[in-house]
């Protein structure tokens, strides 16, 4: 609760290396879609409309962790992107 009778505002976490993993079905409650060498596990099956921002850590990963999803935001980088081991919906 704030000091105003509303909400706390809820700090969303960047996609880092402070934790081993982040959660897709976090994005955008909790979860902040920026990505500065953290991994983010796909939990939920699903589309994310997220919009991207990406740093140029070799370490910022995907992991699908078993469950399907489609991207249809943006991914934003400052510098070149390599997309690897991806597979083309059916």
């Amino acid at each position: 609760m704030s000091a105003f009778g509303g909400k706390a505002a809820v700090e969303l976490t960047r996609i880092d290396l402070a934790q081993s993993f982040y959660l897709a079905s976090n994005l955008a409650t909790t979860v902040f879609p920026v990505f500065q060498g953290g991994m983010l596990r796909i939990n939920v099956s699903g589309t994310y409309t997220n919009n991207f921002m990406l740093n140029n850590s070799a370490t910022n990963t995907i992991n699908a962790y078993g469950n399907i999803a489609k991207f249809s935001g943006v991914l934003l980088s400052a510098v070149s992107l390599m997309l690897s081991s991806l597979h083309p919906a059916p």
